[in-house]
Protein backbone atom coordinates (compact mmCIF):
# COMPACT_ATOMS: atom_id res chain seq x y z
CA UNK A 1 0.00 0.00 0.00
CA UNK A 2 1.76 3.43 -0.61
CA UNK A 3 0.89 7.25 -2.14
CA UNK A 4 3.31 7.94 -4.83
CA UNK A 5 3.77 11.45 -5.71
CA UNK A 6 4.86 13.32 -8.88
CA UNK A 7 7.89 15.25 -8.13
CA UNK A 8 6.55 18.22 -9.30
CA UNK A 9 3.18 17.90 -7.93
CA UNK A 10 1.74 21.41 -6.94
CA UNK A 11 -1.92 22.17 -5.28
CA UNK A 12 -3.63 24.26 -7.87
CA UNK A 13 -7.03 24.83 -6.71
CA UNK A 14 -7.81 27.96 -4.79
CA UNK A 15 -9.34 26.64 -1.72
CA UNK A 16 -6.65 24.22 -1.22
CA UNK A 17 -3.52 26.47 -1.75
CA UNK A 18 -3.55 26.99 2.00
CA UNK A 19 -3.67 22.87 2.26
CA UNK A 20 -0.21 20.19 2.75
CA UNK A 21 0.51 17.23 0.56
CA UNK A 22 0.16 15.79 4.44
CA UNK A 23 -3.72 17.04 5.15
CA UNK A 24 -5.77 13.57 4.56
CA UNK A 25 -6.62 12.80 1.02
CA UNK A 26 -10.06 10.74 -0.15
CA UNK A 27 -9.85 9.01 -3.29
CA UNK A 28 -13.68 8.43 -3.53
CA UNK A 29 -14.49 10.58 -7.51
CA UNK A 30 -13.89 8.13 -10.07
CA UNK A 31 -14.42 8.70 -13.72
CA UNK A 32 -13.49 5.41 -15.11
CA UNK A 33 -17.00 3.37 -16.29
CA UNK A 34 -17.47 0.46 -18.79
CA UNK A 35 -17.27 2.63 -21.99
CA UNK A 36 -13.89 4.99 -21.72
CA UNK A 37 -11.45 2.21 -20.03
CA UNK A 38 -9.65 -0.40 -22.28
CA UNK A 39 -6.37 -1.87 -22.10
CA UNK A 40 -3.66 -3.29 -24.27
CA UNK A 41 -4.98 -7.35 -23.40
CA UNK A 42 -7.29 -8.78 -21.24
CA UNK A 43 -7.63 -12.35 -20.58
CA UNK A 44 -11.09 -13.58 -21.85
CA UNK A 45 -12.39 -14.52 -18.35
CA UNK A 46 -11.09 -11.53 -16.47
CA UNK A 47 -11.59 -8.45 -18.74
CA UNK A 48 -10.70 -4.51 -17.84
CA UNK A 49 -14.58 -3.46 -17.40
CA UNK A 50 -14.37 -5.62 -14.45
CA UNK A 51 -11.78 -2.86 -12.57
CA UNK A 52 -14.58 -0.13 -13.00
CA UNK A 53 -17.13 -2.53 -10.77
CA UNK A 54 -15.86 -1.16 -7.01
CA UNK A 55 -16.25 -5.21 -5.90
CA UNK A 56 -12.86 -6.47 -5.23
CA UNK A 57 -13.42 -10.18 -6.19
CA UNK A 58 -13.16 -9.18 -9.98
CA UNK A 59 -10.54 -9.02 -11.94
CA UNK A 60 -8.64 -7.88 -14.77
CA UNK A 61 -5.93 -9.96 -15.95
CA UNK A 62 -3.45 -9.53 -18.65
CA UNK A 63 -4.27 -11.73 -21.58
CA UNK A 64 -1.38 -13.86 -21.67
CA UNK A 65 2.65 -13.97 -21.20
CA UNK A 66 4.90 -12.11 -23.47
CA UNK A 67 8.24 -12.78 -24.65
CA UNK A 68 10.01 -10.41 -24.83
CA UNK A 69 8.92 -8.42 -21.51
CA UNK A 70 6.27 -5.30 -22.89
CA UNK A 71 4.41 -2.81 -21.63
CA UNK A 72 0.47 -3.17 -20.65
CA UNK A 73 -1.67 0.10 -20.57
CA UNK A 74 -5.24 0.73 -18.87
CA UNK A 75 -6.15 3.49 -20.61
CA UNK A 76 -9.36 5.96 -19.58
CA UNK A 77 -10.81 8.31 -21.48
CA UNK A 78 -11.98 11.04 -19.22
CA UNK A 79 -15.83 12.39 -20.54
CA UNK A 80 -15.36 16.10 -19.96
CA UNK A 81 -12.14 18.77 -19.11
CA UNK A 82 -12.48 18.84 -15.29
CA UNK A 83 -9.83 18.88 -13.24
CA UNK A 84 -7.88 14.75 -12.50
CA UNK A 85 -4.94 14.57 -9.80
CA UNK A 86 -5.04 10.72 -8.91
CA UNK A 87 -5.51 7.05 -10.17
CA UNK A 88 -5.95 4.42 -7.35
CA UNK A 89 -5.84 0.65 -7.79
CA UNK A 90 -6.85 -1.87 -5.45
CA UNK A 91 -6.37 -5.72 -4.93
CA UNK A 92 -3.39 -6.14 -7.76
CA UNK A 93 -0.53 -8.22 -7.66
CA UNK A 94 1.57 -5.19 -8.92
CA UNK A 95 4.01 -5.13 -5.80
CA UNK A 96 4.47 -9.19 -5.63
CA UNK A 97 5.29 -9.30 -8.81
CA UNK A 98 7.73 -6.30 -8.99
CA UNK A 99 6.07 -5.24 -11.63
CA UNK A 100 7.34 -0.73 -12.56
CA UNK A 101 3.70 1.02 -12.42
CA UNK A 102 3.98 4.76 -14.33
CA UNK A 103 1.10 7.22 -14.78
CA UNK A 104 0.83 9.08 -17.99
CA UNK A 105 -0.40 9.57 -21.17
CA UNK A 106 0.27 9.41 -25.15
CA UNK A 107 0.04 12.86 -26.53
CA UNK A 108 -2.06 12.85 -30.09
CA UNK A 109 1.16 13.61 -32.26
CA UNK A 110 1.99 11.06 -34.86
CA UNK A 111 3.90 9.06 -33.81
CA UNK A 112 2.12 9.61 -30.03
CA UNK A 113 4.89 11.15 -27.17
CA UNK A 114 4.35 9.49 -23.87
CA UNK A 115 4.08 12.39 -20.89
CA UNK A 116 4.83 11.00 -17.52
CA UNK A 117 2.80 12.23 -14.28
CA UNK A 118 4.04 9.79 -11.66
CA UNK A 119 7.30 8.29 -12.31
CA UNK A 120 7.79 4.33 -12.45
CA UNK A 121 7.59 2.95 -9.06
CA UNK A 122 8.01 -0.71 -7.47
CA UNK A 123 5.18 -0.96 -4.87
CA UNK A 124 6.15 -2.19 -1.58
CA UNK A 125 3.25 -4.83 -1.60
CA UNK A 126 -0.32 -5.61 -2.83
CA UNK A 127 -1.90 -3.06 -0.84
CA UNK A 128 -4.02 -0.26 -2.28
CA UNK A 129 -1.77 2.69 -3.82
CA UNK A 130 -2.85 6.01 -4.46
CA UNK A 131 -0.70 7.94 -7.92
CA UNK A 132 -1.24 11.88 -7.18
CA UNK A 133 -0.47 14.39 -9.65
CA UNK A 134 -1.31 18.37 -9.83
CA UNK A 135 -4.91 18.48 -10.83
CA UNK A 136 -5.46 19.47 -14.98
CA UNK A 137 -7.77 18.62 -17.98
CA UNK A 138 -6.84 15.36 -19.57
CA UNK A 139 -8.05 13.81 -22.90
CA UNK A 140 -6.43 10.62 -21.86
CA UNK A 141 -4.97 8.80 -18.88
CA UNK A 142 -2.90 5.55 -18.25
CA UNK A 143 -1.69 3.41 -15.99
CA UNK A 144 1.47 1.67 -17.62
CA UNK A 145 2.96 -1.44 -16.35
CA UNK A 146 6.30 -3.54 -17.19
CA UNK A 147 7.60 -4.12 -18.98
CA UNK A 148 7.06 -7.58 -18.09
CA UNK A 149 6.27 -11.00 -19.12
CA UNK A 150 4.30 -11.43 -15.79
CA UNK A 151 0.29 -12.06 -15.89
CA UNK A 152 -0.13 -8.51 -13.73
CA UNK A 153 -3.88 -8.48 -12.50
CA UNK A 154 -6.13 -5.64 -10.83
CA UNK A 155 -9.20 -5.91 -9.16
CA UNK A 156 -10.01 -1.90 -9.11
CA UNK A 157 -9.16 0.91 -10.66
CA UNK A 158 -10.27 5.05 -10.05
CA UNK A 159 -9.33 8.06 -10.99
CA UNK A 160 -10.67 11.57 -10.56
CA UNK A 161 -10.40 14.79 -8.15
CA UNK A 162 -9.21 13.89 -5.27
CA UNK A 163 -11.10 15.03 -1.63
CA UNK A 164 -8.72 17.16 0.33
CA UNK A 165 -9.61 17.07 4.41
CA UNK A 166 -8.78 20.61 5.28
CA UNK A 167 -7.71 19.26 9.25
CA UNK A 168 -4.62 16.79 9.97
CA UNK A 169 -5.97 14.02 12.39
CA UNK A 170 -3.95 13.98 15.53
CA UNK A 171 -5.35 12.41 18.88
CA UNK A 172 -8.18 9.95 18.61
CA UNK A 173 -7.28 7.88 15.51
CA UNK A 174 -5.65 4.60 14.65
CA UNK A 175 -4.07 4.74 11.73
CA UNK A 176 -5.40 2.04 9.66
CA UNK A 177 -2.81 -0.63 8.92
CA UNK A 178 -3.26 -0.84 12.36
CA UNK A 179 -7.22 -1.12 12.79
CA UNK A 180 -7.08 -4.97 12.53
CA UNK A 181 -10.24 -7.01 13.33
CA UNK A 182 -10.05 -10.83 12.93
CA UNK A 183 -12.36 -13.28 13.00
CA UNK A 184 -11.14 -16.35 14.57
CA UNK A 185 -11.99 -20.13 15.41
CA UNK A 186 -9.91 -21.40 18.49
CA UNK A 187 -9.70 -25.21 18.41
CA UNK A 188 -8.91 -27.06 22.17
CA UNK A 189 -8.91 -30.63 22.48
CA UNK A 190 -11.56 -32.76 24.71
CA UNK A 191 -8.72 -32.77 27.80
CA UNK A 192 -8.72 -28.51 27.40
CA UNK A 193 -5.22 -28.69 25.22
CA UNK A 194 -5.20 -25.68 22.52
CA UNK A 195 -4.87 -27.30 18.86
CA UNK A 196 -4.48 -23.81 17.21
CA UNK A 197 -6.53 -21.24 15.50
CA UNK A 198 -7.80 -20.39 12.29
CA UNK A 199 -8.31 -16.81 10.75
CA UNK A 200 -11.50 -17.16 8.72
CA UNK A 201 -11.94 -13.12 8.41
CA UNK A 202 -9.39 -10.60 8.94
CA UNK A 203 -10.08 -6.93 8.22
CA UNK A 204 -9.64 -3.13 8.78
CA UNK A 205 -11.91 -1.42 10.86
CA UNK A 206 -11.65 2.93 11.62
CA UNK A 207 -13.21 5.64 12.87
CA UNK A 208 -12.39 9.21 12.31
CA UNK A 209 -12.63 12.38 13.66
CA UNK A 210 -13.33 15.18 11.87
CA UNK A 211 -14.02 19.22 13.55
CA UNK A 212 -13.28 22.65 12.77
CA UNK A 213 -14.51 22.32 9.55
CA UNK A 214 -15.30 25.23 7.69
CA UNK A 215 -19.23 25.64 6.56
CA UNK A 216 -18.53 26.34 3.09
CA UNK A 217 -15.44 24.14 2.83
CA UNK A 218 -18.18 21.06 4.03
CA UNK A 219 -20.87 21.96 1.57
CA UNK A 220 -19.02 22.58 -1.43
CA UNK A 221 -16.07 19.67 -0.84
CA UNK A 222 -17.03 17.01 1.26
CA UNK A 223 -21.18 16.66 1.22
CA UNK A 224 -20.88 15.03 -2.21
CA UNK A 225 -18.96 12.75 -0.83
CA UNK A 226 -20.66 11.89 1.99
CA UNK A 227 -23.88 10.69 -0.32
CA UNK A 228 -21.35 8.71 -2.65
CA UNK A 229 -20.02 6.80 0.13
CA UNK A 230 -23.32 5.03 0.96
CA UNK A 231 -23.07 2.93 -1.76
CA UNK A 232 -19.24 3.02 -2.81
CA UNK A 233 -16.37 2.04 -1.11
CA UNK A 234 -12.95 4.94 -1.50
CA UNK A 235 -9.36 5.35 -0.73
CA UNK A 236 -8.03 7.09 1.93
CA UNK A 237 -4.68 8.09 3.33
CA UNK A 238 -4.61 10.17 6.69
CA UNK A 239 -0.83 11.54 6.47
CA UNK A 240 0.52 10.91 2.84
CA UNK A 241 3.12 12.24 3.44
CA UNK A 242 4.78 11.75 6.20
CA UNK A 243 3.50 8.00 6.19
CA UNK A 244 2.55 7.24 2.66
CA UNK A 245 2.31 3.43 3.11
CA UNK A 246 -0.76 3.62 5.14
CA UNK A 247 -3.57 3.76 2.79
CA UNK A 248 -6.88 1.80 3.10
CA UNK A 249 -9.86 1.14 0.47
CA UNK A 250 -12.83 1.38 2.88
CA UNK A 251 -16.87 2.11 2.56
CA UNK A 252 -18.68 3.61 5.02
CA UNK A 253 -20.53 1.55 8.02
CA UNK A 254 -22.06 4.54 9.71
CA UNK A 255 -23.99 7.92 8.51
CA UNK A 256 -21.86 10.69 9.26
CA UNK A 257 -24.10 13.82 10.17
CA UNK A 258 -22.26 17.30 9.82
CA UNK A 259 -23.03 19.02 13.35
CA UNK A 260 -22.78 22.58 14.05
CA UNK A 261 -20.26 22.56 16.67
CA UNK A 262 -20.32 25.42 18.96
CA UNK A 263 -19.22 27.92 19.83
CA UNK A 264 -17.84 28.66 16.46
CA UNK A 265 -20.09 27.35 13.89
CA UNK A 266 -17.56 24.80 12.74
CA UNK A 267 -18.40 21.75 11.10
CA UNK A 268 -17.35 18.26 13.29
CA UNK A 269 -18.54 14.83 11.78
CA UNK A 270 -17.15 11.15 12.65
CA UNK A 271 -16.73 8.72 9.69
CA UNK A 272 -16.71 5.16 10.67
CA UNK A 273 -15.28 2.13 7.98
CA UNK A 274 -14.17 -0.78 7.35
CA UNK A 275 -11.82 -1.71 4.44
CA UNK A 276 -8.87 -3.85 3.44
CA UNK A 277 -5.51 -2.70 3.42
Amino acid sequence: MAVIVSSNIVLSASDESTLSLDHPIIGWENIATVSNISATTSDANFPVTNVVNPATHLLWKVGGAFSPAVYEYITITPPDADPIDYVAIARHNLGSLAIPVEIGYFNNASPPVWTTLVAESVLGDDGPAIFRFTAQSLTSLSIRMGPTSLIAQIAVVYAGKLLVLPRKLYQGFVPINYGRVAKVTSGRSEAGQFLGRIVTQEFVKDSVPLSLIDPAYFRAHIADFLVDSKERPFFIAWRPQTYPAEVGYCHMTNDPAPINDPPHGLVAMTLEMTGII
